[in-house]
């Protein structure tokens, strides 16, 4: 079975030698980089993403199973493979048992490494392709919203580490109820389809994701925006959606569609601390943080709908005291 190409592994390992070894191995697979530690590993997958990392036992500072652990909380699906001189039934179950996908004990065969190594890379290509196709909505070709939970947690442990802007708006289609009765369902479905088209015309950047959030609501992540950037998309947005001039005769902002928008903005400190492996947040906790960017863009968008629709709203512009009064917005959850 040949190896696979274009791949992008990382080695931790606190031995030059051991790493050269590794190198001259898997270098044809694609990319390889190197970590000296586990600490410096950990912070190497905090700054790009890797396909498979192979992983020394013994270390001084963050040991081989405390460095798997940690990966693995923060990046589920990435296999691990422990390469170590340790033979002994116990390390490799104790390895297993952290998360690793593989252990292979010094010294190896090349080949058997190069066929473990693509048999792990196999089995995340294929798990990639099955993850994308559970991760489109049907109707309108965007995320769904499993994806943007995903995105919105990716980007906003990004805005923890790196002190970078984080907005997400909200966006609603007005009066939409009103036009699936006047108009019936699958005139509504193409009219989703549509505005979720323009969405994606105005945020096309490589770490923008727009995201169908539920029924005729929208979730937009910007990475790397601040708050006013973000609310010129916004403008941007329905701007576009105003250019289609889809009939909507049941509505009483305008004789077509419009949409409605709130956006909200994490704004972290100058000095925002950079990555620790040992205090490090679960993927769990991180996203119901994350979340909270959310519910503020949600509530952007509520009074944006009281201030008489068809307008963008920044959170930032609302007074301490605001609230969602007489609203009940799709409720938010961790996944």
């Amino acid at each position: 079975m040949p190896l696979l190409k274009n791949a992008h592994i990382l080695i931790i390992d606190d031995d030059p030698v051991g790493i050269q070894m590794l190198n001259h191995v898997l270098w044809r697979a694609g990319e390889v980089a190197f970590a000296t530690s586990g600490e410096a590993g950990l912070q190497a997958l905090g700054q790009r993403a890797f396909d498979l990392v192979l992983l020394d036992y013994e270390m001084p500072g963050l040991d081989g199973i405390s460095v798997c652990r940690l990966i693995k909380n923060q990046h589920p699906e990435l296999p691990v493979i422990f390469v170590t001189v340790r033979n002994d039934p116990e390390a490799e179950v104790l390895a297993l048992s952290s998360g690793a996908s593989d252990f292979i004990s010094r010294p190896y065969s090349d080949a058997v490494v190069m066929a473990r190594v693509n048999t792990q890379l196999r089995l995340r290509l294929y798990a990639e392709r099955i993850r994308s196709q559970v991760m489109i909505d049907p109707l309108t070709g965007l995320a769904n919203r499993r994806a943007m939970e995903e995105a919105l947690l990716r980007e906003y442990a990004r805005t923890r580490r790196q002190g970078t802007p984080l907005s997400v708006m909200m966006v609603d289609v007005d009066h939409f109820k009103r036009f699936n009765d006047y108009y019936g369902h699958l005139e509504g479905d193409n009219v989703l389809a549509h505005v979720a088209e323009a969405l994606r015309q105005c945020a096309r950047r490589p770490g923008d994701v727009v995201a169908r959030f539920g029924g005729e609501e929208f979730c937009v992540v910007l990475a790397d925006a601040p708050n006013a950037p973000a609310c010129s998309v916004a403008e941007a947005m329905l701007q576009r959606v105003r250019n289609l001039q889809l009939p909507h005769a049941g509505s009483t902002t305008q004789p077509y569609v419009t949409v409605s928008a709130g956006v909200a903005t994490l704004h972290p400190p100058a000095n925002a601390q950079a990555y620790e492996p040992n205090t490090s947040s679960s993927n769990h906790e991180l996203l119901a943080r994350a979340l909270d960017l959310v519910r503020n863009a949600d509530t952007a968008l509520y009074h944006a709908k009281v201030d008489g629709r068809d307008r963008v709203v920044s959170y930032a512009d609302l007074p301490p005291d605001s609230t969602m009064a007489d609203f009940n917005p799709t409720p938010l959850r961790a996944a």
